[in-house]
């Protein structure tokens, strides 16, 4: 779960916030929870299954486009799983284009041959940004994008060395929020026995830089409520 904006003192920063879920299983329920919280625009998917992703924001926006797509089929590689969700805001002096993600876990198979699906991925959600860099919006402001969710890909880990699911990103003008980190500064899943803890969830950004423009930060939970640690970004306007 990420989240710009998750801390109340940032309220000031950009005029609001927006919250990135997935693994969502009662859509229903989500949507209700996000009502009662204020956020007062809603984007989930559909893929049919018990782990859609969804996107709920209360940032004030001229206009709002927001869609949700699934991966597709390719020759050289498997059809990646479930899909991404994308909000785009905007506003007087900049736009937002916030995309929630979830890709192929490393569950049956080596991280060697899962891979290729999430680099599969990885590359059809940048043609989608690219599209929407070009003609998803007309005015000429400035556009920052955050790319954000569990990449099941661990950057600090060996065994994902060979894994080019960030370098695709990286190659497409974005930063990864945990550049310069250390790995005890950026663990967002809690082992549960059958890995060690990993880095698996991620925000990645472009059109603005990290700094003293905007940090990513990592809740220290315990696991109690999730295996997963919420990551947000606090971003100064």
């Amino acid at each position: 779960m990420d989240d710009i904006s998750y801390n109340p003192r940032i309220n000031r920063r950009i005029g609001g916030r927006v919250l990135c879920a997935s693994e969502i299983k009662d859509q229903a329920c989500f949507a209700r929870m996000a009502g009662e919280l204020g956020y007062s625009t809603q984007m989930m998917s559909s893929f049919q299954g018990a782990q859609e992703m969804g996107i709920v924001s209360r940032i004030p926006a001229k206009r709002i486009v927001s869609g949700a797509e699934q991966f597709h089929a390719t020759f050289d590689a498997k059809t990646p799983p479930r899909g991404f969700v994308y909000l785009l805001l905007e506003q007087e002096e900049r736009d937002l284009l916030i995309y929630s993600c979830h890709l192929k876990s490393n569950r049956g198979g080596s991280v060697s041959a899962t891979a290729r699906i999430r680099e599969e991925s990885a590359r059809q959600l940048l043609q989608h940004i690219q599209i929407m860099e070009k003609d998803g919006r007309k005015a000429e402001k400035p556009l920052w994008i955050l790319v954000m969710g569990d990449f099941n890909y661990d950057p600090f880990r060996e065994e994902w060395a060979e894994d080019k699911t960030l370098e695709i990103f990286l190659d497409g003008g974005f930063a990864s929020g945990f550049a310069g980190r250390k790995r005890e500064d950026a663990v967002t899943w809690i082992s549960d026995g059958t890995y060690g803890d990993g880095t698996f969830d991620h925000i990645l950004i472009k059109g603005f830089t990290l700094g003293e423009t905007a940090e990513v930060i990592v809740e220290d939970t315990d696991g109690s409520i999730s295996d997963h640690r919420p990551v947000w970004i606090d971003i100064e306007d």
